[in-house]
């Protein structure tokens, strides 16, 4: 969210929408499906329309457990 909209939100909270896809809600508005792919991740905003581009991040985790998603360019 900091790198792609300039500003950092907090979750409000995450669910599991499918076997394959979780669910993150920052406020009434702003919603982001996160697919977790071999090696990346795909974050498109959801519940707009239409819903946004799909961005595709490298991700990692940080020794206290946070996870930090780079942006990569779309897999091919």
């Amino acid at each position: 969210m900091r790198t792609v909209f300039g500003q950092s939100l907090t979750a409000r909270s995450i669910r599991q929408a499918s076997r394959a896809r979780w669910e993150v809600q920052f406020s009434d508005n702003f919603v982001v499906g996160v697919v977790f792919a071999p090696g990346f991740v795909a974050a498109p905003r959801l519940y707009a329309n239409p819903n946004g581009p799909i961005r595709h991040y490298n991700y990692s985790c940080t020794a206290a457990g946070d996870l930090v998603l780079s942006e990569r360019k779309l897999p091919h």
